[in-house]
């Protein structure tokens, strides 16, 4: 378990996939800019049987209240075979959540904790043209726009241009504002 000031971060436990397999398929509430597409109940539970949602190129952990209320998810994967690093993906689930930085925290403690478990040298997160409140959390980790991949995301009907931006592992002292060490 990763301890912030306002949150927790924490692996899936069995006993969390009844409550959370709703939460990530309610398509009502995972905002404007989360890929639509869910998997189903059978094949969700599947995969957390055979990894736990964690293996050495991609893993989710649960974003909890102190009180283990779950109010969201952040996850990492291997974007490209050959980039030496991970993409990172996060939603809130509770939209009167948003916007009380706890997605700003849960990234820098994720990022922060990926540096330091992982051989990896960037972090990257690409997010939908429009996505305000995600570039915010970007900029308040200190993550660097790097550019805009052009109609890459199909969602609700039309195409969306795709911001790219990075934190590299030279970076992390000076941009993360929540640690899990103090340097």
């Amino acid at each position: 378990m990763i301890r912030g000031q306002a949150i927790q971060l924490r692996t899936v436990r069995e006993t969390d996939l009844d409550r959370l397999y709703p939460l990530l398929t309610n398509i009502a509430t995972r905002g404007d800019f989360v890929p639509l597409r869910i998997p189903s109940e059978p094949v969700f539970k599947r995969q957390f049987q055979e990894t736990g949602f964690w293996t050495e190129d991609e893993g989710r952990m649960l974003i909890v209240t102190p009180e283990d209320d779950i109010v969201g998810s952040i996850w990492y994967f291997k974007p490209i075979h050959y980039f030496d690093g991970f993409e990172i993906g996060y939603t809130t689930f509770d939209p009167q959540q948003r916007g009380r930085g706890i997605m700003t925290e849960a990234l820098s403690l994720f990022a922060d904790y990926l540096f330091q478990s992982r051989n990896i040298h960037r972090v990257q997160l690409i997010i939908a043209e429009g996505n305000i409140a995600s570039e915010k959390v970007a900029q308040k980790c200190g993550f660097t726009y790097e550019g805009t991949s052009r109609q890459a995301m199909f969602r609700s009907g039309h195409y969306l241009e795709m911001k790219w931006y990075s934190l590299l592992r030279d970076e992390v002292d000076a941009c993360l504002p929540h640690r899990l060490f103090s340097s």
